[in-house]
């Protein structure tokens, strides 16, 4: 299901590093695993100021190590 979070100030000021190191905004909009089937989707949908991205990666489909670190990181705001 779909999740939508409003971050604190602190949550924010961690959380940009992180989106700066899997340089989010420059990344692909789409990763698919070609030749898969049944594959979950994962997409996260970021705006910080002016910048504004909405990534999704499929199972296998080896998406950027930063993008998988900032979803992990993302999901532990979200417990």
């Amino acid at each position: 299901g779909e999740k939508t979070v409003t971050l604190s100030t602190e949550q924010i000021e961690t959380l940009k590093p992180k989106i700066d190191q899997a340089q989010f905004f420059s990344l692909e909009k789409t990763y698919v695993c070609e030749g898969c089937a049944d594959q979950f989707t994962y997409s996260l949908d970021i705006t910080l100021g002016s910048q504004s991205n909405i990534v999704s990666y499929q199972d296998g489909s080896n998406p950027p190590a930063g993008l998988l670190e900032l979803d992990k990181y993302l999901l532990t705001l979200l417990r």
